[in-house]
This record gives C-alpha cells, sequence and structure tokens, in this order.
C-alpha cells in the first residue's frame, strides 16, 4: 500500500460500518424521492388552481396551504442529510405550520361567509350550535362565540408556535433526549 507524504493511513472500514454508510445513503435517496415525488403532485395541484381562480378568495388560501407540502418534504429531507442542522431547518417549517392554521381557518371563513369576509360568516352560523356529542348533557354555544373562540384559539397558536419553536432551538444543548 503506497501512502502520501504526510497523510495518515485510515483505518479499513468494518462490514458494519460499510452497511450502516449504505443504509443511510438508502434512506436519503428514499426519502429524497417521496419528497420530490410529493412536491411535484402538489405543484400539479398549485398551477391548477392559480389558472382556474374561479373562488379568488378561497383559493388563495387553498394555495398556501398547498404549498406546506413542498417546504415541509425539502425541510425533512435536509433535516436527514443534514442532521447536525436539523433544528434550525425544522425551525422553518414549524413557523410555516402556524401560517398554514392561519390560512386554514381564513379559508374556512371565507367559504362560510362565501367570499365576503367574517361578517357574512357570521350571518351564515345559526343562532346558536349544539355540540355534535355531549357526554354531560346538550351543550349549546353561541354561533358568533364559536367563531370567535375558535379565532382566538388560531390566533394563540399562530404565535405561540414559533416562539415555542424558536426557544426550543436556542435552548437546545445538542444532548441526546432521554
Amino acid at each position: 500500500m503506497r501512502f502520501l507524504a504526510g497523510t495518515i493511513p485510515s483505518k479499513p472500514l468494518t462490514t458494519a460500518t460499510k452497511l450502516r454508510r449504505q443504509q443511510r445513503r438508502l434512506i436519503i435517496v428514499g426519502v429524497g424521492f417521496f419528497a420530490l415525488f410529493a412536491t411535484i403532485l402538489t405543484l400539479r395541484h398549485v398551477y391548477a388552481h392559480a389558472t382556474q381562480m374561479a373562488r379568488p378568495d378561497a383559493q388563495r388560501k387553498v394555495l398556501a396551504i398547498l404549498w406546506m407540502v413542498p417546504i415541509y418534504a425539502l425541510c425533512s429531507w435536509m433535516a436527514i442529510v443534514l442532521p447536525n442542522a436539523a433544528t434550525k431547518i425544522l425551525l422553518v417549517s414549524s413557523v410555516y405550520e402556524a401560517y398554514c392554521v392561519h390560512m386554514f381557518f381564513s379559508f374556512l371563513v371565507a367559504v362560510l361567509g362565501n367570499g365576503h369576509g367574517e361578517a357574512a360568516a357570521l350571518d351564515e352560523l345559526p343562532a346558536t350550535l349544539e355540540a355534535p356529542c355531549s357526554l354531560c348533557g346538550r351543550l349549546r354555544v353561541p354561533g358568533r362565540t364559536f367563531l370567535e373562540q375558535c379565532k382566538l384559539g388560531t390566533l394563540q397558536f399562530v404565535v405561540a408556535k414559533p416562539v415555542l419553536s424558536l426557544l426550543d432551538y436556542l435552548l437546545d444543548d445538542g444532548s441526546e433526549p432521554i
């Protein structure tokens, strides 16, 4: 065996190490394939919605929600390829998740209000809503209160999710979980 001057000879790889490396490559290629496949399918739907704007008030929200698939696929694949940067990469998908929850609520209001805003959505709701299944008897909630509580809960999530994800990233010491 010939060695270049100044280089340190490396140890021969064991069979177990070679097998682990092959498994890792296979996982990266497999995850990459499915991430690409999901992205291509989603981009077809994005194109269809963008070119056929029959209900722009609702379809803009659908487009924002559809972008979640490519963002999640790319972030997940990159987290597998670059495990040391996984927390930074997954921070992006976490923030976009919060945005998508807000967009989904906005989509529901747009569909309920037929594109005329929250006031029209409130007019469409019945005066009281009854819980679909209630263990403590019949539960009735005013429609306006229900929509306002849903909006409040959504906005709390939209603020809390990115803040808690950022705290998780900042407070991560790099050690393995217990």
